[in-house]
């Protein structure tokens, strides 16, 4: 019965540790919303062009550094395009280097 009982705590516990190193956590991020279309690329930073008018494009994220970030729900920024905002988010990328997040929280921040 002691062996059992030993058995399901180390289960449990690896089971908790296993769950611990895969939840990420939240950061804040500043930055403009902008459409992906609307994109000024240059060789050391991105910028939104305020005319751009064209659609179709998903809204991304270019931080303060000049830096794109692909957002993964699109509906939670919809309204905000073209906006400085501060965000909550976590990273929602497969791999470090692919720069997609999760908004957790957004709210507009005069510029």
């Amino acid at each position: 019965m002691k062996r059992m009982a030993w058995l399901l705590l180390l289960v449990v516990g690896s089971t908790l540790s296993m769950y611990a190193q895969k939840s990420k956590p939240a950061q804040e991020m500043n930055g403009t919303i902008c459409n992906s279309k609307c994109v000024i690329q240059t060789p050391d930073i991105a910028s939104c062009d305020p005319k751009c008018d064209i659609s179709g494009g998903t809204d991304v994220l270019i931080d303060d550094a000049g830096r794109v970030k692909k957002i993964s729900n699109q509906e939670a920024c919809a309204t905000h395009e073209g906006k400085h905002v501060v965000l909550l988010v976590v990273p929602s990328g497969a791999t470090e280097e692919e720069e997609t997040f999760v908004i957790q929280e957004l709210h507009e921040q005069p510029r």
